[in-house]
């Protein structure tokens, strides 16, 4: 005969219901249980909903927040303010705790990693522009590249586009970083702008990064997906306001303070020492 608890977690609705109850991760994680966890969790509307894969209505422009599990594992992004000449580098990057474990590392690079399909933000952002700022001696320069959705098949902004191009950019080009902006539109959902800054170096060293942290998935994105124009001189003397960010600890930012925590305790002896000198 048939336990109650078995009757219970064998009806789709009430299984929802439960699941419900839980953070993302532990949602996640279920899928492990069983088959029978695993169906009601890629079958369930509001389950999906609940993990950033499908989308939450808008109801107001101005409400929305970040993914926690993306926020979690990939913390640099969603810092809410920086100094815009200290950016997160590829050195930064390297001190995420899944990309300091081979293993870890491998599981998440690998192209049919969950976080790949994860939506940045629930209602999800529509619009993605980067810009691609170079600081040189002589003169700056500024350029920006839109995507589309049309380009993604997906209903918003997933966490892959944002990797991949942050990523491979600082990747390759020596003293660089980024930064991810979130901003309300009039539109209704958000806008998620990424900034990617580089200094011209007269000298370059090949070897100024420690783990290759590529997607190994052939298709992800870099900067030859990305169609630049050269922004108005108007656009580039604003640059100096691009740090205004409507993403708030309320909505799942990191504080800076947050930040320099997460970045102190990660960061090799050899830096720390360089601080205090």
């Amino acid at each position: 005969m048939e336990s109650t608890c078995s009757r219970v977690l064998n009806t789709p609705e009430l299984l929802e219901a439960i699941l419900l109850q839980l953070p993302e991760r532990d949602i996640l994680l279920a899928q492990q249980v069983s088959r029978t966890f695993q169906a009601a969790i890629t079958s369930s509307p509001a389950l999906q909903q609940a993990l950033f894969f499908r989308e939450v209505p808008f109801k107001d422009p101005k409400i929305w927040k970040v993914n926690p599990l993306l926020r979690e594992h990939f913390l640099p992004w969603f810092v809410i303010s920086r100094n815009k000449w200290q950016l997160p580098d590829h050195s930064i990057l390297e001190r995420m705790d899944w990309a300091r474990d081979h293993q870890r590392r491998r599981a998440f690079l690998r192209p049919t990693a969950s976080w790949r399909k994860m939506l940045v933000t629930q209602p999800p952002a529509k619009k993605l522009e980067v810009y691609q700022h170079c600081h040189g001696q002589m003169d700056d320069v500024l350029e920006k590249a839109s995507v589309h959705l049309k380009d993604l098949n997906t209903p918003g902004i997933p966490m892959s586009i944002l990797y991949d191009i942050s990523q491979r950019f600082i990747f390759q080009t020596p003293a660089s970083g980024f930064e991810m902006t979130i901003k309300n539109t009039t539109s209704g959902s958000p806008k998620i702008i990424l900034y990617l800054v580089y200094t011209v170096q007269c000298c370059i060293t090949e070897d100024f990064m420690d783990l290759d942290l590529r997607s190994l998935e052939p298709g992800a994105w870099d900067m030859e997906n990305l169609e630049f124009e050269s922004c108005a001189e108007e656009l580039l003397a604003m640059f100096g306001i691009w740090m205004k960010n409507d993403l708030t600890a309320e909505k799942g930012g990191v504080p800076l303070w947050e930040f320099e925590r997460w970045n102190r305790e990660r960061a090799p002896l050899s830096s720390l020492l360089s601080d205090v000198r």
